[in-house]
Formats: C-alpha cells, structure tokens, sequence
C-alpha cells in the first residue's frame, strides 16, 4: 500500500445507529476496514452520543477512537450550523475529514476534504422524496461534490451521473465498490414478530421462493414486483413446466409460490394499490418487515431467486449479499445492476411486471439455468471485499492530502 501523507482521519461516522440502514452499515463496515488495514493512519469517528456505547462494545472499533456529536444529520437547523462551524474546529493539523454520508463542510476550509456520494436518486426520482429534504438534498449534495477534494462513489454509474450533471470532474471521482456487510450484531434492532416466519424458510419445502430485501418505497418499486408475482401464481398453477411439456402436480398447485419481502416502510408511502396489495398478500407475498442480517442471509440460502425491481441504485449491496449466499439474481435492467451482477443474473425492463413474470416463470422452471447462475455470482462474489475498499479509499486520503497541500 502506498504511505500516507497524512496524520490522522476524522471519519463522520454519524449514521451509524441500531437498526441503520445501508448508508450507515457501508460506514460502519468501511470504519472498520480502514482502523485495521496494513499502513493505515490512526482514524478518530464521530459518533452519535446515543450510539458511543455500543460502538464501544464492538471489537471491530477498538483500534478507532470514537468521540460524542452534539447533533445527528437530521437535526436541522441545529445540526447544520453544527457541521459549518463547530466541526472544522475539532480537525488537527494535517487530519483529513471523510463524510461518508453525502454531505461536508463546505467553503474554503484548511482542511483536506473527501465525500462518500451512494448515488443521485434524488435529482433523478425527485418526486420519490419529501419536498423540504429533497431540496436540502440537492443543494448538500451539489456543494459536497463542489468542495470534497475526492468523491468517493459505489459505482462507474454514480460517477458517470456526477460528470454528466457538471457537480465535479472525473478526476476527482474514485470508484470504490461495497462488499457483504460484516457489522456486529449488536447494532440489530429488536427483532419482533418474524422469528417463526423466517425460521419456516430453511424447511424444507417443495414450492419456489423468492427474496427481495429493500424498504417498501417507491424507489424499490414493490408495485411491479406484487403484479409480477400474481402474474406469476397463475402460471405456476396453470402453465406447463416447459421442461417437461406437462401441468404442474397437484402437490405443486397446493403449494405455489412464495415471495418474502425483507424491510420495512420507506421515506414515502408503498405505491401499490391496496386491492393489489391484498390480493398479492392473499396469494403469499409477505411483508416480513425489517430483519437482522443473519436472517437475511438465512432467507437467501433457502430461496429459489433474489429479485431486485429497483427504479435506481448507486450499488445494490444485497445483489453481492445474493451472489455469496448462492442464490440465483433477478434484477431491473438498469446499468449499476449489471455492473454488480454481470452475467451472474437475469434482467427485466424496469417496471415491466409481465416481463419480471416471464424470466420469474423460467428460472422457477430450469434447473440448469439457476445451477449456471449461482456458479457465476460464486464466482464473481470474491471481486467486493472490504480490504479492497479500505485500500482505495486510504488512497484517496492520500490524494485529498496532497492536494491541500497538508
């Protein structure tokens, strides 16, 4: 690894909470890579006072040193005020600070600056966010991409986007890929309610099962995958198999399928019309609601496919999740799916509800297609590792370092 040029980081490690979603376990996880990787700075986090307990009783931060923030992100104004003028007076000489969340003080700063951007849904799918955070939003992440010395991005699809809307120039954009979350279980919310639900996946059982795992907004678009899935009951129940040119077996027709949808609400409402979303429920789509990584990984050893109907991702973590649980992909076509997944999955015109049935209905009816896809995500899973992720992203400290000079 090439040495630093720096002291120290200060990591905004303030998303970072029990039950957090995937912006704060790629923080988490991307903390701890970087206190242990070979040559690595000391790291300083700031964390939520809340959250300083916990994240002293995870021995995958004990060689960081954690430090109490007055505010989280999303207490505005106060919190704001916070970050532009309290902040940079915490910062030692020759400390590169990392806001691994979108957002940086901005301004002419002393300091080296370097921004973690996961992806730009909210200028693309605006319509998908509150008015007030979507225009805060915007304006924050705008600046971040103005000031950071490096922008950190998940994939060529963010940093294409970046480039393209004129927020920065590629040269200061790094691509550095996620891996499998690895975070402690002690940063699980109580699980209540699901236990026997997700426990039923590892029986054995003879109908097909399907997995997404995603809040249920309309970004993830659960209104394609309910319609996809009633469209799919049918067939399954009245179509032949195609490689056997006969009915299904009555034992088969008994059992159909099943769809587990792993999350709970999102920032905005599920679109699916309430018939559908009943219907759908009657039918065997069950909405399990927020689980702990351990049954996620549970859920996807025992399924038949993961199926992501995402609208937008900047990276799409629980398709490399998938791929190392041997679970075949069914993915929306759109290009940071395949720049994850590659040939180790099947795609579908996003929103398509007949089309996701189709390719559903085929990898349920071929065995040798599931086979060959699970050989492929085997495969390709050892590419996202968190060692990777360290590596490069220390490196971008080092540019950020040499760039401001420090």
């Amino acid at each position: 690894m090439t040495s630093t040029s720096h002291k120290s980081i200060l990591f905004d490690a303030r998303t970072i909470a029990p039950g957090m979603t995937g912006v704060g376990r790629y923080a988490l996880n991307l903390l701890w890579a970087i206190s242990v990787a070979p040559g690595a700075p000391p790291v300083r986090a700031l964390f939520r006072k809340d959250c300083i307990e916990i994240a002293r009783r995870d021995p995958a931060l004990k060689a960081v040193e954690l430090i109490g923030a007055p505010y989280t992100q999303e207490e505005h104004p106060w919190a704001d005020w916070w970050l532009e003028r309290a902040l940079p007076r915490m910062i030692k000489p020759g400390e590169v600070y990392h806001g691994p969340a979108f957002i940086i003080p901005g301004g002419r700063r002393a300091f080296p600056r370097v921004v973690t951007v996961h992806d730009l849904f909210v200028f693309t799918h605006a319509r998908y966010y509150p008015r007030a955070f979507g225009m805060w939003l915007r304006w924050a992440t705008r600046r971040a991409c103005k000031f950071a010395d490096r922008i950190i991005v998940p994939s060529e699809a963010v940093a294409n986007e970046i480039e393209e809307r004129g927020f920065a120039s590629r040269s200061k954009i790094r691509v550095v890929a996620e891996a499998p979350d690895d975070t402690n279980t002690i940063w699980d919310k109580a699980w209540i309610g699901t236990g026997g639900l997700v426990a039923g996946l590892v029986t054995e059982t003879a109908h097909p099962l399907i997995v997404t795992v995603g809040t249920l907004d309309p970004r993830k678009d659960p209104a394609t995958a309910r319609a996809a899935f009633l469209d799919l009951v049918v067939r399954m129940k009245t179509a032949p198999v195609p490689d056997v040119g006969e009915v299904v077996s009555d034992e088969m027709l008994s059992r159909s399928v099943d769809w587990f949808w792993l999350g709970g609400p999102g920032a905005l409402p599920d679109p699916t019309p309430i018939e559908v979303r009943h219907r759908a429920t009657e039918a065997g789509f069950h909405e399990v609601g927020h689980v702990p990584k351990e049954a996620v990984r549970v859920a996807l050893r025992a399924a038949t496919a993961y199926v992501t109907c995402s609208r937008s991702e900047g990276f799409g973590l629980p398709l490399v999740e998938a791929m190392v649980a041997g679970c075949p992909i069914v993915a929306s076509d759109i290009p940071v799916h395949h720049e994850v997944a590659g040939d180790a999955a099947l795609y579908f015109p996003e929103g398509d509800a007949e089309a996701l049935a189709d390719v559903l209905y085929r990898l349920m009816t071929k065995p040798a297609l599931r086979e060959t896809l699970v050989a492929r995500g085997l495969e390709r899973q050892s590419d996202f590792r968190w060692s990777k992720a360290a590596e490069m992203t220390i490196e971008a400290y080092r540019e950020a370092a040499e760039q401001t000079k420090v």
